[in-house]
C-alpha cells in the first residue's frame, strides 16, 4: 500500500452500507476546486466573463458542496437523532451535479453567462440543504433550547442566505462581497467554536491547561454582515471600521487559543493556520478600503477565499480520511502536501498585489489546482471505505 494512503484502522466502525453526505460532497468539492481555475486556460473570447464565472463557481460550487457536506453530515451532534437519510445524501447530490451542469452550459453558450436558470439550479441546492437541517432540528423540539441545537439554527439561515443570493444572482449582478457572505458567517461562526473545542481536547491530554475560549456570534456575525453590507452600499469608511472591529474581536481571543502548543499535532495545527487567515483577510479588508494603493480589493478578498475558507474546508475535509491512532488523527504526506499548497497558493494571491502581478497569480493558480489535486487522492479512501463517527473527531463513538 501506498505511503500517501492512510490504511484503514483498527478503531474504525463497522461499516452500515449508508454513505454519509461528506463523502461525495466533499469529493465533488475537491474535483471542482481543482477543475474551474482551469477556465483560465480558455480564449478569452469563448468566455467573456471568466472572472465572475471562476469566482461564482468557487463559491457556490465548492464551498457550496463543502458547506453541504459538513453540515449533514453534522447534523446528528444537533439533534441527538440518526444520520442523514440516504435519501438526503442522494438529493444532494443530484441537485448540485444539475446547477454544475448548468453552469457547464454556460461555458458552452448553450445557457446565457450567469443566467437564471443557473441562478435558480443553486438556489435549490442550497434550499433543499437548509430545508434537510430545518425540519429534523424542528422534530427534535431544538426550538425551545439554545446551546449545540442552535448553532445547527443558524447553520440552516445561513444556507437560506445562500439560497436567496444564488437566486438572485440569476437575475442581475449580484456583487461577490454578498455571495461571499454567508460562507464567511459560516466560517466564522463554526470555526470559530470547532477549533478551540478541538484544541481544548488536545490540551487536556498534554497539559492541564486553561480550555481556550470559543467565539461566540454575537456580536462577531453581526459586525461581519454589516462591515460587508456596507461596503456592498458604497459606505467604504465606515466598512472599513467594521472590519477592523471584525479582527479585533477574533484576535482577543486567539492568544487563548494556544496555538503553539499544537505544533506536535499537526492535523489541529492546520487548522489554526486556515483560522489565522480569518483576522488578517479582514486587516485587509480594511487597508483595501483606506489605502487602495497598497493592496487592491480583489487581492484581499482572496485572503478570505483561498486562505481562511480554502485552508479551512480543506484541513475539515481531510478529517475523516485520516486514520485514527490513541485519539489521535493521523495526517499522511500527501495531506501535508495538498495543505501546503493551498496556503502557498493563497500566500502568492495576496503578494501579487505588491509583485510581478501576472507570474504570481499564475503560480498561485498552479499551487491551488495542485493542492486540491493531491486532495482528492487524499480523500478517495473515505469515499470508498468506512468512515468512523463521529467523522471530523480523533473521539470514536
Amino acid at each position: 500500500m501506498s505511503r500517501d494512503v492512510a490504511p484503514p484502522s483498527p478503531e474504525l466502525t463497522p461499516a452500515t452500507g449508508r454513505l454519509l453526505p461528506c463523502q461525495p460532497l466533499f469529493l465533488l468539492a475537491g474535483l471542482w476546486a481543482a477543475l474551474v481555475p482551469l477556465v483560465w486556460l480558455l480564449p478569452a473570447g469563448w468566455v467573456p466573463e471568466r472572472g465572475i464565472w471562476h469566482a461564482r463557481e468557487l463559491l457556490l460550487g465548492m464551498a457550496g458542496a463543502a458547506a453541504g457536506g459538513y453540515l449533514l453530515t453534522s447534523l446528528p451532534a444537533w439533534t441527538q437523532g440518526q444520520l442523514a437519510p440516504s435519501r438526503v445524501t442522494a438529493g444532494a447530490v443530484v441537485l448540485w451535479c444539475l446547477a454544475r451542469g448548468a453552469a457547464g452550459l454556460e461555458l458552452m453558450a448553450v445557457l446565457p453567462a450567469g443566467g437564471s436558470i443557473t441562478g435558480l439550479a443553486n438556489a435549490l441546492y442550497f434550499l433543499f440543504v437548509a430545508m434537510a437541517l430545518a425540519v429534523p432540528l424542528a422534530r427534535a423540539g431544538t426550538l425551545a433550547r439554545a446551546g449545540v441545537a442552535g448553532r445547527g439554527w443558524i447553520a440552516a439561515g445561513l444556507m437560506l442566505a445562500a439560497a436567496a443570493g444564488a437566486g438572485l444572482s440569476g437575475f442581475g449582478h449580484v456583487p461577490a462581497a454578498a455571495l461571499l457572505l454567508p460562507f464567511t458567517l459560516l466560517l466564522a461562526h463554526v470555526g470559530g467554536r470547532a477549533v478551540p473545542a478541538f484544541t481544548g481536547v488536545w490540551l487536556a491530554r498534554i497539559s492541564a491547561a486553561a480550555p481556550p475560549q470559543l467565539l461566540a456570534p454575537v456580536p462577531l456575525l453581526p459586525v461581519i454582515a454589516a462591515a460587508s453590507l456596507l461596503e456592498w452600499s458604497g459606505w467604504l469608511a465606515a466598512s472599513g471600521c467594521l472590519w477592523l472591529a471584525a479582527a479585533g474581536l477574533v484576535l482577543v481571543r486567539l492568544p487563548s487559543w494556544k496555538t503553539f502548543r499544537t505544533l506536535g499535532y499537526p492535523a489541529l495545527l492546520w487548522l489554526h493556520i486556515a483560522y489565522g487567515w480569518l483576522p488578517a483577510a479582514f486587516l485587509l479588508q480594511a487597508l483595501a478600503i483606506w489605502r487602495p494603493e497598497l493592496i487592491d480589493p480583489v487581492s484581499a478578498r482572496h485572503a478570505l477565499t483561498m486562505g481562511a475558507m480554502g485552508g479551512m474546508m480543506m484541513a475539515v475535509m481531510l478529517r475523516p480520511a485520516m486514520r485514527r491512532h490513541d485519539r489521535q488523527l493521523i495526517m499522511t504526506p500527501l495531506m501535508t502536501a495538498a495543505l501546503m499548497l493551498v496556503q502557498i497558493s493563497a500566500l502568492l494571491r495576496v503578494l501579487a498585489a505588491g509583485i510581478a502581478l501576472d507570474g504570481a497569480v499564475k503560480a498561485a493558480a498552479l499551487a491551488w489546482v495542485l493542492g486540491w489535486a493531491c486532495f482528492t487522492c487524499a480523500f478517495w479512501p473515505a469515499v470508498t471505505g468506512p468512515v468512523p463517527r463521529p467523522a471530523f473527531s480523533a473521539r470514536l463513538e
